[in-house]
């Protein structure tokens, strides 16, 4: 059976990304709040599309380097989400609030950045080449 060699940087995105999307449910259960209404469609579409979205990463496809910045902007813009503001209403929520952020950064830095030596995921072949 043949398997797609996939690049570390991919797989790294992709578990950071299901990682932010825990954390956004754990903002929502934080706060205390079950969305209603539009603000409900919202917050499942993004979770859902943020799913998806790792999926897909971890699948490899090189065209996702380009559609992951609007994708990580797609929540901020689309909720309006202000840290001043629920950092007023629970500062723990706010700390989580900026975990997300920082953590996407981190994810855009490991899709963009160069991978100039590729080596299988695995110590199993390191070991048999020394």
């Amino acid at each position: 059976m043949y398997f797609k060699r996939i690049p570390e940087k991919f797989v790294t995105a992709s578990n950071l990304l299901f990682f932010v999307t825990f954390l956004k449910l754990l903002n929502v259960t934080i706060l205390e709040i079950i969305p209603t209404g539009s603000i409900s469609i919202k917050m499942v579409g993004i979770l859902a599309l943020f799913i998806v979205c790792a999926f897909v990463l971890r699948r490899g496809y090189k065209w996702m380097i380009y559609i992951m910045p609007l994708i990580m902007l797609f929540p901020w813009v689309l909720l309006q989400t202000n840290i001043v503001h629920i950092f007023k209403i629970n500062p723990l929520a706010a700390i989580i609030t900026g975990v997300q952020f920082f953590l996407q950064v981190v994810i855009m830095e490991a899709l963009l950045s160069s991978q100039t030596a590729h080596s299988d995921r695995g110590l199993a072949s390191k070991a048999v080449s020394q």
